[in-house]
Order: C-alpha cells, then sequence, then structure tokens
C-alpha cells in the first residue's frame, strides 16, 4: 500500500490571489486568501499564515515533508508506522503492518446462463492455480468446503434466474474474504413482428429474444443477431422462418405471397373484359364471386403469349363483382363492374 501523508487544514476567504513563500511546494490556485495549519517537521504545530504571507498571484503547492523518512519502502514514513521492518513489496496496512492478500487474478470464475426462459439450469464454476489454499465458499451465504482447488474447480449448477453473492476466504487467513456478485439470467422467449410493404416488395422483421438468430427464406438461411432484418420478396410464395440459438425459446413462421401484376380492363365493361396476367404461368385459376362472395363461376384458363385472357361477361346482371385469380405466380382479387 502506498500512502502520502500530509496534516493539512485549508480554510479559504475571498478576495486574495497568493502563492506560498514558506514552501515553494504548495500547489492551490485561487482568488480567495488562504490560512495554512500545518503539523509537519518544517513547520510549527498550528502556526498561522495570513494574507500578508501570499503575495502575488500563482499556483500554490504541496508535495509532502522530504524530511519524514520511510525505512522499509512500503510506503507508510516512519512516523506512523507501527512496523518498521517489513519485507520489501509487502502489502501493507495503514498501520505500515503486512497484511495477507490475494493476487487479483486468483480466481476464474465462468457463468453459464440458462438456456431456455423457464429453466433452472444455470452454473457458476470457479477455478484457481492457488493450490496451497483451501477455502471456504459462501453462495448467498450458504457455506460450502473447496478442497485442492487446483485440481478441480468448484461448480454449482441448477441455478435459477438470479443475482448472487459468491465469497471466498481461505481457510488459514479466515479474515480474507474475496467477494463477487454473479448474475445468471434466463433468455427471453423469441418475439418476431413482420411490416410488410408490398410497393417495395419487402418485409421488416424485429427480433426479440436471444441471438443469434436464424431467418429462413424459402432455401436461403442467414444468421444475424440485429434486432431488425429486412428480407426482399420474390415473386410467387415467401416462406420466412426464425429461430432462436435454442429451440426452447419458440419458433415464427411466416407465408408471404408476392403475386405478379394483374389488371381487368377496360373496367366497367358491357361484353368481354381484358383480364392482363403478368409473369410466366401458363394456366390461371379464375373464380368469379358476387358481393355476397357467392361463387358464380370457378375455371382453369390457358393464358395466351399476349398475357391477356378474354373473359365474357353477357350473361351478368348490371352490378359490381369479384374475380379471385390464383397460380403459382399470381395471387390477386379484382373488382370487375358490369355495365
Amino acid at each position: 500500500m502506498k500512502r502520502f501523508f500530509l496534516a493539512l487544514t485549508l480554510l479559504v476567504f475571498k478576495g486574495v490571489f497568493a502563492q506560498s513563500i514558506i514552501s515553494p511546494y504548495l500547489n492551490f490556485q485561487s482568488q480567495d486568501a488562504v490560512l495554512f495549519y500545518s503539523n509537519l517537521s518544517m513547520l510549527q504545530n498550528e502556526a498561522s499564515y495570513q494574507e500578508i504571507h501570499f503575495i502575488e498571484k500563482g499556483f500554490l503547492s504541496l508535495i509532502g515533508d522530504s524530511m519524514l523518512e520511510d525505512a522499509d519502502l512500503d510506503g507508510v514514513s516512519n512516523f506512523y508506522d507501527e512496523c518498521v521492518a517489513t519485507p520489501i513489496g509487502s502489502t501493507v496496512d495503514v498501520n505500515g503492518c503486512e497484511t495477507f492478500t490475494l493476487p487479483p487474478n486468483s480466481f476464474q470464475i465462468k457463468v453459464t446462463h440458462n438456456s431456455c426462459p423457464e429453466s433452472e439450469g444455470g452454473i457458476i464454476s470457479i477455478s484457481t492455480s492457488l493450490n496451497e489454499f483451501d477455502f471456504e465458499v459462501l453462495l448467498n451465504d450458504q457455506s460450502h468446503d473447496w478442497l485442492s482447488p487446483s485440481t478441480e474447480p468448484i461448480e454449482f449448477t441448477n441455478l435459477e434466474s438470479n443475482t448472487y453473492s459468491l465469497c471466498l476466504i481461505p481457510k488459514s487467513n479466515p479474515t480474507y474474504q474475496r467477494c463477487y456478485e454473479v448474475g445468471i439470467r434466463n433468455p427471453e422467449p423469441l418475439k418476431v413482428q413482420s411490416f410488410t410493404n408490398w410497393d417495395a416488395k419487402t418485409v421488416l422483421l424485429q427480433l426479440r429474444g436471444e441471438p443469434p438468430f436464424t431467418v429462413n427464406h424459402n432455401k436461403n438461411s442467414i444468421e444475424t443477431s440485429e434486432k431488425f432484418y429486412q428480407l426482399n420478396l420474390v415473386k410467387g410464395v415467401n416462406t420466412i422462418s426464425v429461430t432462436p440459438s435454442s429451440e426452447c425459446q419458440g419458433s415464427f413462421d411466416s407465408e408471404l405471397f408476392l403475386s405478379e401484376d394483374v389488371r381487368i380492363f377496360p373496367n366497367p365493361k358491357k361484353d368481354i373484359a381484358n383480364i392482363y396476367v403478368g409473369g410466366n404461368d401458363t394456366k390461371v385459376q379464375l373464380n368469379l364471386k358476387d358481393l355476397n362472395s357467392q361463387q358464380i363461376e370457378l375455371k382453369t384458363l390457358e393464358i395466351p403469349s399476349n398475357r391477356i385472357i378474354q373473359l365474357s361477361v353477357n350473361h351478368l346482371k348490371t352490378g359490381m363483382y369479384f374475380i379471385e385469380l390464383k397460380s403459382l405466380e399470381v395471387q390477386k382479387e379484382l373488382k370487375l363492374i358490369k355495365a
């Protein structure tokens, strides 16, 4: 322990810049008058120095009394040292006496968190290379013996999500202890929200839970730890799933259909309605329904090379109808107005 000793009291009074003429080692800058009271060997005890002793603006400094010796070089001067012959390099207390301690890196603590939201399988494992000590280990104030620690770590298993107090006490020095605060946590269950932008042909996934996440889109798979992930939709069926690092955290599955362009013209129409069907399909299923969703006609139509199907509507009464078209690349519902 390194310690610097200075018995000094500062009283501050407003109004004067000052620099000590008593010692060049008083380090203080102020616009105030300063009173110094010192019991250092260079000054008389209770000596008082008023404004007249501080004559110019500048820095005051105080680095200590060089006349106070430290025979054993432990950082505690002989004046205060109750143990003046401690071995060089020893750790000492405020009285300069050797005290027991362990190196900062004496213990290696490994934490295994729970893999499932509701499980109690957390592990705290402690290892050390200090093979000359036996320890008492306190986990939340429950005592456990740890003998021959260098040959086998001590483990605490089946722990629930919680914050644990962990203290290690050498049995040969029971007044000393090294303590830690160790947390065991459970993962959040997987939660996914999807936001589809049909105009941009994208879907944005908001991912919550324990990363990394595996996002599957049709036959493509990618791993991400981001909270948001965007997919570009392809024409036809888009099968999307998300799985977290552990199956017990849940899963997400969705299916989106991005249809090829479909248009009906002219609309309204008295006799023949032209239906344009984009994509590469050669056939499409047509389902004609009235305003009450009652089926009027269901049939499969060939798509000609110009991609325009001609549909006769002469037999329909004046009013509004719905045409539903389905194929591998098409899934649309159109409004048809019969004039």
